[in-house]
């Protein structure tokens, strides 16, 4: 049986796992061998490569093993199950509701659930390297690439439905050869929580204010549609499950960057969520939404619309100094005779009704209120 990340073998955390079972280090050997010696075995001695580097790293491997299977009487194969769980960050997704309380979940939600997980990871993974407010396509990035190959699916687990992914704290082909640096799976486990944890947060403020520059304000925290889409794929198809996501680190290899490792997305946010990642993909519309600037272009056309014309306003977005946009307003006739004395003097209008993004368009109907300088129209 191999160990399913040899390079754990090389890294101090493993040292500790030595250390655990009565190991104390002698002495190095040229920076490529560490001897270790313990008084419990006082006839064993470990040999530990710990530069990856050498042409029989995975012979001393095995002789490593050989030694600990002897001193602690347990078969091979259960020193390298017990290895290559410590050397790994386990990710579980569990989904909560009554009809997955005996430990299955519908065919259709079972597939699903692995789909989402995975797109999941890819959000997590992906937002490391690069955030991005819409969906990732295209290839993914090497280091992105080779965190896949490297990933596990352990047994799943009763206790409503629970998926389990085994993440390697160090991958084959990962430089990391001082061992200091974070490992990238590491980092990505960290990013899981820490993008829920913000979409979370942002959920509970546009509850309060139902204004999206909450959601705008966590994009860099790696939240986007990505993230949004994998919740809701999560919660089924009725969207009814709450969402628990929790990363139990490696024992051997724990660190400052996990310090919330679970975070619960209730089954009543979902809505929210959906909504979110119709924003973050310009698809979405805002009931009672306040809308100020000033006018920037007329347009009225009554071959086509006697009745009414359509101003632009650039609004400067709200929580932004710079950054604008323009948003068509459609008024009735004695509303657009005061929009063009607005335009006239540079004044400010306000309005309140629904706005409806589509893409690059922008729109804001079912006027409710208008007024200018205080004045209502």
């Amino acid at each position: 049986m191999k160990l399913n990340n040899e390079k754990f073998i090389a890294t101090l955390d493993f040292n500790k796992y030595l250390e655990s079972k009565g190991w104390y280090l002698k002495s190095v050997l040229n920076d490529i061998v560490g001897i270790w010696r313990s008084s419990r075995y006082p006839d064993s001695e470990i040999l530990q490569p710990i530069d990856i580097n050498l042409m029989d790293f995975s012979r001393r491997a095995e002789v490593l093993l050989s030694v600990l299977s002897e001193t602690q009487d347990k078969k091979i194969n259960e020193i390298v199950d017990e290895i290559n769980e410590i050397s790994n960050d386990i990710i579980r997704i569990r989904v909560i509701h009554n009809d997955v309380d005996n430990g299955t979940i519908p065919f259709n939600d079972g597939v699903e659930l692995f789909v989402k997980a995975k797109e999941l990871l890819v959000s997590a993974a992906r937002s490391v390297v690069k955030v991005q407010k819409g969906f990732y396509g295209g290839k993914s990035p090497e280091i992105v690439t080779n965190y896949f190959d490297s990933l596990k699916l352990s047994q799943t687990e009763i206790g409503s439905y629970i998926l389990k992914v085994a993440s390697p704290i160090y991958q084959q082909d990962e430089d990391q050869s001082d061992h200091c640096d974070v490992p990238f799976g590491r980092i990505v486990s960290s990013r899981i929580i820490h993008s829920v944890l913000k979409l979370e947060k942002a959920v509970e403020s546009f509850k309060k204010t139902n204004n999206h520059i909450h959601f705008e304000q966590v994009i860099g925290d790696g939240v986007g549609a990505s993230l949004c889409s994998a919740i809701v794929g999560l919660s089924g198809q009725r969207r009814n499950r709450t969402v628990e996501i929790s990363i139990q680190p490696s024992p051997y290899a724990s660190d400052e960057n996990l310090k919330s490792r679970v975070v619960t997305v209730p089954a009543n946010d979902i809505p929210i969520i959906e909504h979110a990642r119709d924003y973050y993909l310009n698809n979405y519309s805002a009931m009672n939404y306040e809308l100020s600037g000033k006018v920037t272009k007329l347009d009225r056309d009554r071959d086509i619309d006697p009745d009414n014309g359509v101003i632009t306003i650039t609004e400067t977005i709200s929580g932004s100094k710079s950054k604008t946009r323009k948003v068509e307003v459609v008024l009735n006739d004695k509303m657009y005779d005061e929009a063009i004395k607005a335009h006239e003097k540079s004044e400010v209008m306000h309005f309140i009704g629904t706005l409806i993004v589509s893409g690059r368009k922008v729109r804001l109907s079912n006027i409710q209120k208008v007024t200018i300088n205080s004045k209502i129209l």
